[in-house]
């Protein structure tokens, strides 16, 4: 992570939503970059990396908390929601997923019966 970023014009690839979300990215990055005291080093006139850092740790502390909400929600004694992510690799959820999103299929996932994907 160098706190680099391209210029939205290389990034021919994305539609416009997907420009919407990197621009808020980019304004989430600047914002933390202006809260976190200290003078760092601004690497290509970017954001510095202590703040990219940080909003890795944020999406990583919100994936984690939302997996987190999904299996107290799932719980035998709750029972809120289907099961969704109890079983890691074997739950349901993710084979749905999977089966709805097939260029996420790679490597250790094989096919062993039609519509389920499962670890090796």
């Amino acid at each position: 992570m160098t706190g680099l970023r391209r210029r939205l014009r290389a990034l021919v690839n994305l539609d416009g939503e997907n420009q919407r979300f990197r621009d808020e990215v980019v304004d989430h990055l600047r914002n933390i970059d202006a809260l976190t005291p200290g003078e760092r080093p601004r690497l290509g006139g970017g954001v510095s990396r202590e703040a990219v850092e940080q909003l890795v740790r944020e999406a990583a502390f919100t994936h984690l908390n939302r997996l987190c909400a999904f299996e107290l929600m799932e719980h035998p004694d709750r029972r809120l929601i289907r099961e969704t992510v109890g079983r890691g690799l074997n739950s349901n959820g993710f084979k749905f997923y999977l089966d709805e999103h097939p260029n996420q299929r790679s490597p250790p996932y094989r096919r062993r019966r039609p519509g389920l994907w499962r670890a090796r």
